[in-house]
Formats: C-alpha cells, structure tokens, sequence
C-alpha cells in the first residue's frame, strides 16, 4: 500500500529501478528497436573519439557482422550454443586484422546524445572490455540517467506530480531507457524542461539568475537533441511577465527571444557538421522493409510549398492508418516492435491516465485557467505534428503516400503537456490513496506482462 507520505517521486524510484534493472539484463542485446547502431555509434564515439565522422569508422568485425535478427527464441538458442558466454567473456579488440570499415548512419546524431552511454562504455573499457558487458554497462547507465531526470522533473513541478510519473513509467519508454537509444535522454530533457516551466510559471514568486542559468543549459542541450523537441521551450510563455520585476514584459521577450536562438543555433551548429551525412540524394535500405526510392529532403520541401493541400492529404492519412500503431507502439511495444502488450493492457494503460485526473489534485492552491490549458494542448498537438514533419521531409519517399518512419515513441516528450491540460484543480478526491494504489497496480502489472512478454519471445520460457 502507497503510504501517504511516501513521496510520488520515490515511488517512481522505486519501480523503475526494480523493473529496469531486471529490463537491463532480460532484455536479449542488441533487442531494442535500432540498437545495433546505437552500439556502433557509443563505440566509435569511445573508442575511436568521432564526435563528427569525417569518413567510415573502423570498428570490431564481430560487431559488424553479428546476427541482428528478430528471431523469436534466439536468446535461448544464443546460450545455448555458447555465443552469449562468448561475447560475454571474450574482449572485443580493434586492430587493422580483425576490424571491417562501416559507415554508422547514427552519426547523424549528436554525442551529448549518448553521453550516458558513452560513460558506461567508459567503465567497461576499464574494467571488462567485452561486448556485453559493453552494452549492460551502458544500458545501465541509460536507466539512471533517466531515473534521475525524472525523479528532479517530479519532484520540482508544481502539480501533476502523478502524470509525469505515469507517463515516464510508459511500458515502451522504460524499455527505452533500458536500452542504447537516445530517445529516453531526450524524454527526460523534455519531462524536466516542462516541469521547470511550470514551476516558474505557478510556483516561484520571482525569476531569479539561477532560473534564468537552467532555462539557457537546458535550450542549449535541447538544440544539440532532437529538433523536435525546441516545442518544450514554448512552455516557457506560461511565465508571468510580473515575475521579471521592472519591465517584466521586456525582460520576458528578450529572454524567449534568447533561449530559442540559442537551442536554434546550437542545433544549426552540429547540423552544420554532419551536412554531408545528411539523408539527401540517397537510396533508402531498411534491413526489414527494403526501399528503393528517391529521397530528397529539398524535393520534400518543395512538395509542401508546391501543393500543401497534399502534405496535409498525407499527414491525415499517416494518423488514420497508423494511429493504432502509434497509440500502442508509444504504450506497450517491445523487442524491436515484435511483440506487444495485449489490446485489453494497452487500453488499461490509457485508461489509467483517466484515473490520474482524479489522483492529481493540487494541494498548493494554484489555479490552472482555461487559456493555460489550451496553450499546453496546442504544444502538445505542435510536438505531434512536427515528428510527422520532419520525418516527412528526412524519411519520407518523394512518391509515398504516407509518411514513413514513425514510431509512437518519438512523441513521449510531449506528455507532461497533457498534465497541465488536465490537471484537477477542482476538487480533492477522498479516496486519493485508494487511488493511487490502483494507479501503482496499473503501472506495475503492465510492466511486469512487459517481461513476461519478452521472456516468452527471446527465451521460450
């Protein structure tokens, strides 16, 4: 049972860590969706000190000829055959004899993007250099990286505390910060971004130079992470323009003006670096799904100026026929989307957030008026949209029909956007305990079917 003054944070602590820890090792390597070059990327990053490639890298063939398959039962099959204790035990080496050249399309992506990867690897190169023990270390530090962003993004938001817990503790999210992906380093920036807006905007009585110092890292790293994610940095026009003292309304535009220059240009600075990778005049190959059509970005571009009308046709034809794939893939989808929570847990999981409502009663008071809410709505509808954007105009066939590329993951740092939409600040619900133990139920039971599912898959069991 939830004690009522165990905190919501702690509790948040408390189950990602437990599930994590056993996600970390369960999970078969290299399982996760694009795993395999994530570890390309962290490797040549650590070893080979590629912040920005300049050509193709030289990494350990064993790598770069390993089995990615999907296959259901291959974890059992790999220690049963001896091939997990062997990249278990063996260190990887790296010299001219044994290493084969590859080009790692996830240099695309910025190292500060893999920094909590990149410190795991670290610590394996010290003290046990095998290919495993690269990838738990670095799966490990992933998790408390996330863990940690989002127990401060809990604890310093005013309201919603529930909401931000519950959606960090999203079935696929956690499987991600379990992972070598970068997506939960930018789930996380996102979540605590958002909850420091919020606390300046309905909590603090004034805006002082340490806020100002937080809000300027946080826009610069956000430049350097994802595009999409320069939508977070909006939440901070909920702040009052009285909070900035004298000519408030002149110090907040000047510095709104000076964080979005600031994310902008960082980005534009490592976009400046890696122009040469950039998905542009190229033929696109999936390992699964084989494409044989001409991309080009500025074509893409071009086709939305020259006929928005049928950017728009495709935009409501991706979310009419892959809204149930991105629904779920963004809950409960495991493995690399071969295998899923059932529709019963993936609507209870959404359900759940109903309850949530009720759970979030603010006890400070603040009041959440209409026109704040809409505003949060609009963000969380403008982050929607620009993934669909920027994967049409990077990822998208100039001949498709719909935009290709999408997974319900990449919309996670949306969210908390959802916690101010509809967070209760009507009424207190006397049966909040009660509540929030059905609310931990809800989270714990779909996490633990989560193992249970990729058990079944990889090992048979």
């Amino acid at each position: 049972m939830i004690k009522q003054e165990l905190r919501v944070e702690k509790v948040f602590c408390l189950i990602i860590l437990a599930i994590g820890i056993l996600t970390v090792f369960i999970l078969p390597p290299f399982a996760a969706p694009d795993e395999p070059n994530h570890f390309l990327r962290i490797y040549d990053i650590t070893f080979n000190h590629k912040f920005v490639s300049q050509d193709k890298s030289f990494l350990p063939i064993e790598v770069t000829t390993i089995d990615y398959s999907r296959t259901s039962g291959l974890a059992k099959q790999s220690i049963q055959d001896g091939t997990f204790k062997q990249h278990l035990i063996n260190p990887l080496s790296l010299t001219n004899s044994d290493a084969a050249k590859v080009f790692i399309n996830t240099t695309l992506y910025s190292p500060i993007n893999y920094l909590p990867q990149t410190i795991g690897f670290t610590l394996a190169k010290l003290f046990y250099p095998s290919m495993y023990a690269y990838i738990y270390l670095g799966r490990l530090a992933s998790l408390f990286f996330f863990t940690l962003l989002i127990y401060f993004a809990i604890k310093i938001t005013p309201f919603g505390k529930w909401f931000m817990a519950y959606f960090a503790l999203f079935p696929t999210l956690v499987q991600e910060a379990c992972s070598l992906a970068t997506d939960s380093l930018n789930t996380g920036i996102c979540f605590i971004t958002i909850a420091l807006a919020l606390k300046l905007a309905f909590f603090e009585e004034t805006i002082k130079v340490r806020h100002i110092i937080g809000i300027i890292i946080l826009a610069i790293i956000i430049g350097f992470l994802k595009p999409v994610s320069v939508i977070v940095v909006a939440t901070f026009f909920l702040v009052p323009k009285s909070k900035f003292g004298h000519y408030g309304s002149i110090k907040k535009w000047l510095l709104s003006i000076i964080i979005f220059a600031l994310t902008i240009i960082s980005y534009l600075i490592w976009h400046y670096h890696i122009q040469k990778y950039h998905l542009e005049n190229i033929y696109l190959h999936d390992t699964h799904i084989a494409f044989h059509t001409y991309l080009s970005s500025k074509e893409a571009l071009l086709s939305i100026i020259n006929n928005p009308l049928n950017f728009l046709h495709e935009f409501f034809e991706t979310i009419k026929n892959q809204g149930v794939f991105f629904l779920v893939s963004l809950y409960g989808s495991f493995g690399s989307f071969v295998v899923s929570l059932p529709k019963l847990a993936v609507i209870l999981g959404y359900c759940g957030i109903i309850l949530v409502t009720f759970l979030g009663y603010n006890k400070n008071q603040i009041a959440i008026n209409i026109y704040q809410r809409i505003f949060c709505l609009g963000l969380f509808f403008a982050y929607l949209s620009l993934v669909l954007l920027i994967l049409y105009i990077a990822w998208t066939p100039v001949a498709g029909k719909e935009i290709k590329g999408i997974q319900g993951r990449y919309f996670a740092g949306a969210l908390p956007f959802l916690g101010v939409v509809f967070a209760n600040s009507w009424f207190y619900n006397r049966y909040e305990k009660m509540l929030a133990n059905i609310i931990v139920g809800i989270m714990v039971f779909n996490l633990l079917y989560m193992l249970k599912l990729i058990l079944k898959f990889y090992y048979n069991i």
